[in-house]
């Protein structure tokens, strides 16, 4: 998940995004609340010498970056919380996407989905268990 820190007017909120199916799809996680969001690109507007608006071409929508971390293979929780349900066992071969877990914060279901796909190694959390920001909740292995 890529943190962010978003000033509007004269509030700051520090943000995480995580990018879920495609680049479209993104979870995104505000003040302690996670969000699952559909972004579309939409024309740009401009205006002509007359005043009238132009619309110009819309802009792409970028790719979801890369993992780059090869080394990074835990996937931690992106919240404070407990957890409701573990939907993977170990072993368990996973697609990017794909639900892993239901944390509880803040009387809210967020549903934890893979970031990548790959095969879950170990995980070190059970239903009931509280959560902190940033604990590993499971990690992934090779194969």
């Amino acid at each position: 998940m890529k943190h962010y820190t978003v000033h509007i007017g004269e509030k700051t909120y520090r943000i995480g995004v995580q990018a879920l199916q495609d680049a479209e799809h993104l979870q995104v996680w505000v003040d302690g609340r996670t969000l699952e969001v559909h972004v579309q690109a939409e024309a740009d507007v401009s205006e002509t010498a007359g005043g009238a608006p132009t619309p110009a071409p819309a802009s792409p929508v970028p790719a979801a970056p890369a993992d780059t971390d090869t080394t990074a293979t835990a996937l931690r929780a992106p919240m404070p919380g407990v957890i409701l349900e573990v939907n993977v066992t170990a072993g368990a071969r996973v697609q990017r996407g794909d639900q892993l877990l239901v944390l509880e914060a803040m009387k809210m279901k967020n549903r934890i989905r893979s970031p990548r796909a790959g095969v879950v190694a170990e995980i070190f959390v059970q239903p009931g268990q509280n959560v902190n920001y940033d604990d590993p909740l499971l990690r992934y292995g090779e194969g």
